[in-house]
């Protein structure tokens, strides 16, 4: 048998570790800076530290801090001739994963040639790009630590997957301490994409067992303090779904994904539904589709990592209680159905066509057809819709704590 590991970024992980960039930036001799971000961190409050710091240490600055949710190919051709006209040394991105996907691109154009769609597909990036430093601001995306970045093609409503080499952030500063105040429902799908990045790795038919040694660790560490830090926002939780994260972008990075990100990423092209939102409203249905075709100690070690071992006595009544599991965790987390997120039920015969070609789908343990990515699809808007009204109520998370550990 044959692997392939790659682990093109350097990352960092702790906390405050964000407020190092200006040093090392110092250190790779950088004296002219392109960040790329978005309102919503600038209006957090996250760029001021980074920025003081950088323009503390003498260096020139131009800043970009308009990233669309989803980023779409045109404003990646503005953001990119802002970038070219100022000629930067370095790229810095801050924020989530549409930020940091942002970063990526800007920087492929910065060495290769226009357009961004020249790059929708595995290894098309022939140059590579300027020091990239990606600073995640959310623990969901793990973009800082892989080898792929999603943009959105809005005139053919699709999202182009840009995979392999020459496309990942230089250094990684993981700062879970940037997560700290994020708002509940952020929490919720970021962390929930943490987990179906991790579970759908374990189970690619393209793992190994470096990822699988890693992929359990991860699903462990998210799974078990996503409620915690969605509940009350703790900070210890917060470390370690961070970490989580992280582990889960190692993963995915070389094992692929899975049919949940296949069938996630049409809602978005067509919809324009958040990526980790989509894939929290997709993994439990979906996952319960994919399960017959998980070899059984895979399905075992995914229970145990849930906190589901004690619960199990085979491998078919483990994989009824991780989906079981999985479908409690997301109405915990209070994710909106399919119909409350606003996907057009008269949309899945075309999302259902581009589910079958996502670059997730080859490597998806168990292979659909057309007609079964459809069924799947009218699975999701039979769902009863959640009371959404409220965040919370005193004690609700107690019926999980019967399902997952803390871990």
């Amino acid at each position: 048998m044959q692997y392939m590991f790659t682990m093109p970024t350097l990352a960092q992980f702790g906390r405050g570790l964000s407020r190092q960039l200006a040093p090392i930036l110092q250190e790779n001799g950088i004296k002219r800076v392109f960040v790329v971000s978005d309102q919503g961190v600038k209006k957090a409050g996250l760029l001021d530290g980074p920025l003081k710091s950088m323009q503390a240490a003498g260096m020139e600055l131009d800043i970009f801090d308009q990233i669309r949710a989803n980023a779409p190919a045109p404003q990646i051709a503005e953001v990119s001739a802002q970038a070219h006209s100022f000629n930067p040394d370095a790229i810095v991105s801050i924020g989530g994963g549409s930020c940091i996907d942002s970063g990526k691109a800007v920087n492929i154009l910065l060495a290769n040639p226009a357009p961004i769609s020249r790059y929708d597909g595995v290894n098309l990036v022939k140059n590579p790009g300027r020091l990239h430093i990606a600073v995640p601001t959310t623990a969901g995306t793990s973009s800082e630590m892989t080898v792929v970045a999603v943009i959105s093609d809005e005139k053919n409503a699709k999202k182009m997957v840009l995979f392999g080499k020459n496309i990942s952030a230089s250094i990684a500063l993981i700062d879970p301490e940037l997560t700290y105040n994020l708002p509940a429902h952020i929490t919720a799908a970021t962390g929930m994409d943490a987990l179906t990045h991790a579970i759908e790795a374990y189970v690619s038919t393209a793992s190994s067992p470096l990822t699988d040694s890693i992929a359990p660790q991860a699903v462990s560490l998210i799974a078990g303090n996503l409620l915690s830090a969605y509940k009350d926002g703790n900070t210890e939780a917060r470390d370690k779904i961070m970490l989580g994260c992280m582990l889960a972008g190692v993963c995915f990075s070389n094992a692929g994904l899975g049919l949940v990100h296949s069938l996630a990423q049409p809602m978005g092209g067509h919809c324009h539904v958040p990526h980790g939102l989509a894939n929290a409203i997709c993994i439990a249905r979906v996952m319960a589709y994919s399960m017959p075709a998980v070899p059984e100690h895979k399905i075992n070690v995914i229970a145990s990592a849930l906190g589901l071992a004690d619960k199990v006595k085979n491998s078919s009544s483990a994989a009824q209680e991780i989906c079981a599991a999985l479908e409690e965790l997301t109405r915990l987390l209070h994710i909106p159905t399919i119909s409350q997120a606003g996907v057009d039920r008269n949309k899945i015969s075309a999302m259902s066509a581009d589910a079958l070609k996502e670059i997730s789908t080859p490597t998806t343990p168990r292979m659909p057809t057309l007609e079964e990515v459809e069924a799947l699809y009218e699975d999701l808007f039979a769902q009863k819709e959640r009371d959404l009204s409220l965040l919370r109520q005193p004690g609700e998370a107690a019926g999980l704590a019967s399902r997952v550990r803390k871990h």
